[in-house]
C-alpha cells in the first residue's frame, strides 16, 4: 500500500508538470499558426436513406500536370529542406507479372500482406511480404451479385475479413479470406466511394466521395453517423480520396479537388489543413508506425513526407521518362500507398503507379529530428495519464 501510495503522489507531480505545459496553438490552413475554427461534426446517429444513384463508369482523369521538380531537390512550402536522402526501392513486380492489369488502390493486414485492386480486373489480387501472389478476391465480373466487384478502390483487412470499396455498385463487398464467402453493406448510403480505413475505436471511416463527406460503419456494416460537406472551408470536401489514421487515433483525408490534406479527429472535428499551395491532385495517403504521413501528389507524379502538423520532409521521387521508371523508383502517376505497419515485418511502405503498372516497395525514411507533438496529440496524452491517475487513487484509498 506505501509503494502503490508514493507510485500514486508521483504520478500526481508528472500531470502537474505536464499540465504546466505551454502548448503551441495548432496550425490553420496550409500550415500557419494560429487558432483553428472547429468544424461541427454531424451527431453520430444512423442516417437517412440516400437518393438511389446511377453506377458510374470509372473513366481516367487527364489532367494538366504542374511544372515538374527537379530531379534531386525537394520542392515544396517555404518550410521544404533544402535537400533529401532518397529512400531505397527494396521490391517492385509489374502488371504483367502475378495476375494484376491495371493495380491502383492498396492495403495490407496485421501480418504484412499486400492487398492490390485492380480496376480492370475487377478484382482484389493478396500477396505476402515479398510480392509473391496468394490469391485473389472477386468474380472478376463487373456486375452487381455477391461477390462481384465494378471498380475495386481501398480495402481493409479487420479480422478475417476483407471489405472492399465497390465504386461502381456504391457499396462496401465483403469476403470472408478462408472460405471466400462473399456479401456487401452501403447500399442507398455511399454514392461512388473511394478510400476506407479502420479507426483505432474499431469502426470503419469510408470516403463518400459523391457525397462529399466521411461515413462511419460498424464492422457489421451498421452505419453510425457521417461529416462533412461539399466546400471548401474547414471540415468541407471537393471529391475527397484517400483516408488514414495515425497511432494516437487522428484521421487524415486527401481532398483531391482542393489540392489538400484534412486532419480530423474520430467524432469528426476538424483540426487542420495544409497543402493547397504543394498538391496537385492528392490521391492516396497512409501514416506509418512512426507516424510520418505519407501523401501521393498524383499530378505532380511524387509522394511526398510530412509530420503530424502538416511540416513537409521531402518527397519520394521527381518525374523521369515512362522508360526509366521502374529502374529509379520514380513515378509517371502514382496512385495509392500504404504502410506496413505489422510488427513482424520492415517497416516499408508499397506505392502503386497506374501509368507503368508497377508497385513498389520503398523503405521508410525515420526522421531524428522529430518534432514536438502537435497540440491535440499532447491533449490526448494527458487525458490518458489523467484517467490512470484517477483509477491509482482509487485504489489507493
Amino acid at each position: 500500500m506505501f509503494f502503490t501510495l508514493v507510485a500514486c503522489l508521483f504520478a500526481a507531480n508528472i500531470a502537474v508538470t505536464h499540465g504546466q505545459e505551454t502548448v503551441t496553438p495548432p496550425m490553420g490552413p496550409d500550415g500557419r499558426t494560429g487558432p483553428v475554427t472547429p468544424f461541427d461534426p454531424v451527431a453520430v446517429k444512423p442516417l437517412p436513406a440516400l437518393p438511389s444513384v446511377q453506377a458510374a463508369t470509372f473513366t481516367p482523369m487527364s489532367v494538366a500536370k504542374s511544372a515538374p521538380l527537379s530531379v534531386g531537390t525537394a520542392q515544396g512550402p517555404p518550410n521544404a529542406p533544402a535537400a533529401y536522402s532518397e529512400p531505397t526501392r527494396t521490391l517492385h513486380f509489374k502488371s504483367s507479372i502475378g495476375g494484376l492489369t491495371q493495380p491502383y488502390r492498396l492495403g495490407t493486414d496485421s501480418t504484412g500482406n499486400l492487398y492490390v485492386s485492380d480496376i480492370t480486373d475487377n478484382k482484389v489480387f493478396s500477396y505476402d511480404v515479398n510480392g509473391a501472389m496468394r490469391g485473389s478476391y472477386g468474380s472478376g465480373i463487373a456486375g452487381s451479385a455477391a461477390g462481384d466487384i465494378k471498380n475495386p478502390e481501398g480495402s481493409v483487412v479487420v479480422g478475417s475479413t476483407l471489405y472492399v470499396v465497390d465504386y461502381g455498385n456504391n457499396r462496401i463487398d465483403t469476403f470472408d479470406l478462408p472460405s471466400g464467402a462473399a456479401d456487401y453493406f452501403g447500399t442507398g448510403v455511399v454514392n461512388n466511394p473511394f478510400g476506407i480505413a479502420l479507426g483505432t475505436d474499431g469502426n470503419l471511416y469510408v470516403v463518400d466521395n459523391g457525397n462529399s463527406r466521411i461515413v462511419k460503419f460498424t464492422t457489421a456494416g451498421t452505419v453510425l453517423g457521417a461529416f462533412g460537406s461539399t466546400g471548401s472551408g474547414s471540415g468541407q470536401f471537393q471529391n475527397p480520396s484517400g483516408i488514414a489514421f495515425d497511432s494516437f487515433g487522428f484521421l487524415y483525408v486527401t481532398d483531391s479537388g482542393n489540392d489538400r490534406v484534412q486532419k480530423f479527429d474520430q467524432s469528426g472535428t476538424f483540426i487542420r489543413i495544409w497543402g493547397s499551395t504543394y498538391f496537385n491532385h492528392p490521391d492516396g495517403i497512409t501514416v506509418d508506425r512512426a507516424n510520418t504521413v505519407y501523401v501521393v501528389d498524383r499530378l505532380n507524379d511524387r509522394v511526398a513526407r510530412f509530420d503530424v502538423q502538416g511540416t513537409y520532409l521531402g518527397v519520394y521521387s521527381a518525374p523521369q521518362p515512362a522508360s526509366a521508371a521502374y529502374l529509379s523508383g520514380n513515378f509517371i502517376t502514382p496512385g495509392d500507398i500504404v504502410a506496413l505497419n505489422a510488427t513482424n515485418v520492415q517497416p516499408d511502405v508499397w506505392v502503386s503507379d497506374l501509368s507503368t503498372g508497377y508497385v513498389s516497395r520503398f523503405e521508410t525514411v525515420i526522421h531524428s529530428n522529430s518534432q514536438q507533438l502537435p497540440a491535440e496529440h499532447r491533449q490526448q496524452w494527458h487525458r490518458g495519464r489523467q484517467w490512470c491517475f484517477q483509477l491509482c487513487i482509487r485504489r489507493c484509498v
